[in-house]
């Protein structure tokens, strides 16, 4: 090909590159940006306005990091609490790939038509357009999430600062003061585990008394107060016109007292009238702070106090019975011998010649000492029956207190408990950790107190009874379902709750559970689930309890302590009451 001939075609490719330059650039200056702006303000609108959320101040940790990994686990935590805002977002990202791959498309009709590709290089170019449009749904997702929650976060700072002042006013800050508040109160308090004065702010608009609070409200303003940090005094702020308290930190000899009476507050007040009357007929439980180094050497030695008093009474009642065992053979022996000289007696002077004028009466009198000295020797055998196999009770009894004292060393209960009620004590022991939130204390003691006002559950099944206490606890502060199962540490035992809630009417259940009636329990089970079998149902329960906290020691067993929805033990158990496998998905 001649240069005459070719510098046409050189020419026309030169319009063509620069047409498509010109097609790349009205791409990603003006489309993109248009809707990725577009997209931010969508998002803005929808965290600022609706109301999606219906929790508070989340459980979330910051650890001590720099700055950045403060920042980044910030992000990622609004990440996996905004679930609405998360769904908006990616229907925006979602417009932001329809765009790319309309733009692919035509590109690709355009180059068949002005090239002859083979069909490999056009396939390499349909990949390669799939690759940019992928990539332009994960960058715009996440771009236009940092951005929106960015701006809803910088709003926040400036928000708290211009609102302190007025939320300050009138506040409470003095902590007998603040106890005498709650009190009087005949209504809940509502707890806000926030970062100093700004707590305040949250308090004061009443968020915990809504049933359904913004990104904004429930998210946004929350993790700002965790980013602030505590109130290094430990200072409480009470808000009349809120029926509020912020507690900021917690201090030992001080403020454990308004934990305290938060609880009490909480049960007098409750919403359900059995919880309620059951909290004005039963006496308080006494609770005991403990330091962290302290709690688990204490507790270990209340232990070992109730275990060794356990054993003195059953040993007290095994001599006890030893001794009317030990009175009945006297009697026993004392029987046969008066119906042995009655017998003679009857014999020598009915049989062999008849001195007696009243044989027959005398005859009946011996059938019915043999009858009574018969009915003696059965009570007797009975009671060496019983002797016998409380020997064998001491025993197991003495081996279990050996085994729990071996295996549950100090550390172990500083790691896996925070608390622990004693129903032969009526006392409930608390452990104070440094830097831990108020909410923590207050959902651990109102757990432990749900035990005590239950008389400890020692005669339900232990899966059931923590399911129970830990739903009763959360329900306490308005929390769903899910939300139950997300922070509570019995994640499982409640989801085996509420699969026999499904069926069973919830006053059943807490009936039997403050009765502490285990046959109540059965029968309930029975009534509601005819096909299911009883022992099968309490061994599954029992088996997903041990292997989650009882054979695993001081390290989880991380196959069971899986905090997922729906578990496979869960489904497993669900199947078997006749119910759908999965509840939440």
């Amino acid at each position: 090909m001649t240069f005459r001939e070719y510098g046409p075609q050189l020419a026309g490719r030169a319009v063509y590159n620069k047409a498509k330059r010109m097609e790349y650039k009205k791409l990603f200056t003006l489309w993109l940006p248009a809707v990725f702006v577009l997209s931010v303000l969508i998002s803005i609108v929808y965290i600022f306005s609706f109301k999606d959320v219906t929790f508070l101040s989340p459980a979330f940790s910051l650890g001590k990091g720099g700055f950045w990994e403060v920042i980044l686990s910030v992000f990622v935590y609004s990440f996996g609490a905004a679930n609405g805002l998360n769904l908006v977002i990616l229907a925006c990202s979602l417009v932001l790939l329809l765009i790319v791959e309309v733009f692919s498309i035509i590109r690709l009709f355009k180059l068949r038509k002005t090239e002859e590709s083979g069909r490999l290089k056009m396939l390499f170019r349909f990949l390669v357009a799939q690759a940019v449009g992928a990539g332009a749904l994960l960058a715009g997702f996440l771009a236009v999430l940092a951005v929106s929650l960015g701006a809803a976060f910088l709003y926040g700072y400036v928000d708290l600062k211009m609102s302190l002042k007025e939320a300050a006013s009138g506040s409470v800050t003095n902590d007998e003061e603040i106890v005498k508040l709650i009190q009087g109160s005949s209504s809940v308090i509502n707890v806000y585990d926030s970062a100093g004065e700004f707590g305040m702010v949250l308090a004061k608009r009443g968020l915990k008394k809504k049933d359904k609070l913004t990104t904004y409200e429930g998210i946004v303003l929350p993790l700002l107060m965790k980013v602030a940090g505590k109130d290094a005094e430990g200072r409480s702020f009470f808000i009349p016109s809120a029926g509020g308290i912020v507690y900021t930190n917690f201090t030992k000899g001080r403020t454990e007292k308004i934990i305290i009476e938060l609880v009490f507050n909480h049960l007098k007040n409750h919403s359900n009238p059995a919880i309620s009357s059951r909290f004005e007929k039963t006496r308080k439980p006494a609770v005991t702070y403990l330091d962290d180094q302290a709690y688990a050497p204490y507790v270990k030695k209340k232990r070992a106090e109730i275990n060794q008093k356990t054993l003195s009474d059953f040993q007290d009642l095994i001599a006890s019975n030893k001794r009317i065992v030990s009175e009945c053979r006297v009697i026993d022996a004392d029987n046969a011998k008066l119906v042995a000289e009655q017998e003679s007696d009857y014999r020598q002077n009915c049989v062999l010649q008849v001195d007696y004028s009243n044989c027959g009466e005398f005859k009946l009198n011996i059938d019915e000492n043999k009858k009574a000295s018969r009915e003696v020797a059965d009570v007797c055998r009975e009671n060496k029956i019983l002797l016998d196999s409380q020997y064998k009770e001491l025993e197991q009894l003495k081996a279990d207190i050996e085994k729990a004292a071996s295996s549950d060393t100090e550390e172990e209960l500083r790691e896996l408990t925070s608390g622990l009620y004693f129903p032969d004590t009526k006392n409930i022991y608390m452990k104070v950790t440094p830097g831990q939130g108020a909410f923590a204390y207050l959902d651990t003691l109102l757990h432990e107190t749900f035990h005590h006002y239950s008389g400890g559950g020692s005669e339900l099944p232990t899966f059931l009874n923590e399911g129970l206490t830990d739903y009763l606890t959360y329900k306490s502060f308005k929390l769903s379902d899910k939300e139950m199962i997300d922070v509570s540490g019995y994640f499982k035992e409640i989801q085996a709750l509420l699969a026999l809630l499904e069926k069973i009417p919830e006053s059943e259940l807490l009936a039997a559970y403050f009765a502490n009636d285990a046959a109540m329990l059965e029968a309930s089970f029975k009534k509601y689930f005819p096909e299911a079998d009883y022992t099968i149902f309490l061994s599954k329960g029992d088996s997903m309890y041990r292997e989650t906290y009882e054979e695993i020691g001081s390290t989880f067993n991380l196959s069971f302590w899986d905090t997922s929805f729906d578990h496979p033990a869960i489904r497993d158990l669900r199947t078997f009451l006749g119910l759908e496998p999965t509840r939440f998905y």
